[in-house]
């Protein structure tokens, strides 16, 4: 099956991959705190990205937060 850009994008919108990855991006960016009753696998996906980019810009900027647990608790 041959997809056209807006076929493909119908078909996106309607699983609503985009809607799960940026929920799990906000969730992980804002919260770094994952809801266990998403279960699509983008959403998944966005919150790891989101907690990559908050990790990346906690340790550049050199502040470790205590609500962050990981890496709290690997450095204690």
């Amino acid at each position: 099956m041959k997809w056209d850009s807006v076929a493909l994008d119908n078909a996106i919108n309607d699983m609503g991959v985009m809607q799960a990855f940026k929920r799990g991006v906000l969730h992980g960016l804002l919260f770094q705190e994952r809801d266990k009753e998403q279960t699509h696998a983008y959403y998944e996906k966005g919150y790891y990205f989101g907690m990559d980019i908050y990790h990346g810009t906690v340790i550049y900027k050199g502040e470790l937060k205590p609500r962050d647990r990981r890496i709290h608790n690997e450095n204690t």
